[in-house]
């Protein structure tokens, strides 16, 4: 009798073949099985010998581990894309499973460290998004804003306020520039990636608030829904209402902006840390700018140059993640990287690409590794000396288990 391999699960397989862009066709002639073996496998109507779940492994550069790993018992939600309708369905299938892995590596992780709990606030929405209005959007941001005391200021850092609540949050490169990021709703922790390949600070600030706005006001969203463009565009339009509201508050914006011309508006950019772009669609949104105003403030932005990058850009990079990666480094330094290597359930490249993380630090090769504080249970980041206290994610506490 020919034995499979007990405890396999296909869904893994279906992720990891999208995730490194291999058909099944190729796959099976890599592994050199047939390939309704394949969708064998894939749908759980067997499972590999132990000989063909090594080649496997080998063709998909994952452990063998990751096929043995057991499903959520809570699925997510709809995956939300920041992206054009154009993208193409194989760069789509690669950024979720990506997702997902960031998800897994969260959970694993989150059993020897002890990631910050996920506090999203949880508003009344309505069952039908769709049915509320520009106002409800723009108050609902004002109201997350309250519900994390972060006053009307600017935030400092986008990226550390939502790994500070328990989001995790990834930044990798993805295989279609129209893809700016994604994410989706898990009970225990939301998740969101962000493309590497955008250099613009401000504009990946804005992808960072737009992702938490699907997180705060869609995450009842059937997947369904987001196949029709006319409403998956309407989903888009509340996220980019609630980034703007979010980073840049009506009430703070009627305050402080003065002039609405480009030279008023880059006055303001490096103290928000928000495009010229955002603040003159964010001052149509409030009434300052008629059709024909914006017409010709998108003629001269135009006319400069700007479509492609603003000035200023370059002084305001993009934030990193950095939850993930710290919690990685303090469980190495507590337990060595051979244990740690046994326990995360991808390939060292995968841990790389989706935390930054040195790779010297799962080869033992480095050695610049978290030092532990004796006396302390927390590992700190330091603020930079002129980040303002307003963007309350400047330091992610971390508790050992």
């Amino acid at each position: 009798m020919i034995l499979g391999t007990p405890g396999f699960i296909g869904s893994r397989l279906v992720e990891a073949r999208l995730e490194r862009g291999i058909p099944v066709r190729a796959l099976a002639e890599r592994v050199e099985i047939s390939v309704p073996a394949i969708y064998g496998y894939e749908k759980d109507a067997s499972s590999p010998r132990a000989d063909v779940l090594r080649r496997l492994c080998d063709a998909l550069d994952v452990p063998e581990r990751y096929f043995l790993m057991p499903v959520e018992e809570q699925p997510g939600s709809a995956v939300f894309y920041r992206a054009q309708r154009s993208t193409s369905v194989a760069a789509c299938n690669a950024a979720e499973a990506k997702l997902s892995w960031l998800h897994r590596l969260g959970t694993v992780v989150g059993q020897f460290v002890g990631l910050p709990p996920m506090n999203l606030p949880d508003f009344a929405i309505p069952r039908d998004p769709l049915a509320l209005s520009d106002g409800d959007i723009e108050r609902f941001a004002v109201e997350t804003r309250r519900f994390w005391g972060l006053g009307q200021g600017p935030i400092s850092n986008m990226v550390a306020l939502l790994e500070k609540h328990g989001v995790l949050l990834a930044r990798a490169q993805v295989d279609a520039d129209a893809l700016d990021g994604l994410s989706q709703f898990f009970p225990d922790h939301a998740v969101g990636l962000l493309a590497a390949n955008k250099e613009s600070g401000p504009r990946s600030r804005f992808d960072v608030a737009h992702e938490l706005g699907h997180l705060v006001l869609h995450r009842g969203v059937d997947q369904s829904r987001l196949n029709k463009p006319g409403e998956w565009r309407a989903f888009e339009n509340q996220a980019h209402r609630f980034a703007a509201a979010l980073l840049f508050p009506p009430e703070a914006f009627r305050h402080e902006v003065k002039s609405f011309t480009l030279d008023g508006f880059f006055e303001l950019k490096m103290r928000w840390k928000v495009s010229v772009r955002m603040m003159m669609m964010q001052a149509q949104r409030l009434g300052f700018l008629s059709d024909d105003a914006m017409t010709r403030l998108h003629i001269n932005y135009a006319r400069r140059g700007y479509k492609r990058s603003e000035p200023l850009d370059e002084q305001l990079p993009p934030e990193q993640p950095r939850l993930i990666r710290r919690a990685i480094e303090l469980w190495v330094a507590e337990r060595g990287f051979e244990e740690v290597c046994a326990h995360l359930p991808f390939a060292n490249r995968d841990i790389v690409t989706l935390t930054g993380i040195p790779r010297g630090v799962l080869t033992g090769e480095s050695a610049q590794v978290l030092r532990l504080v004796p006396t302390a249970t927390t590992a700190e980041d330091v603020p930079g000396p002129k980040d303002p206290p307003q963007g309350g994610g400047s330091v992610t506490p971390l508790r050992r288990l």
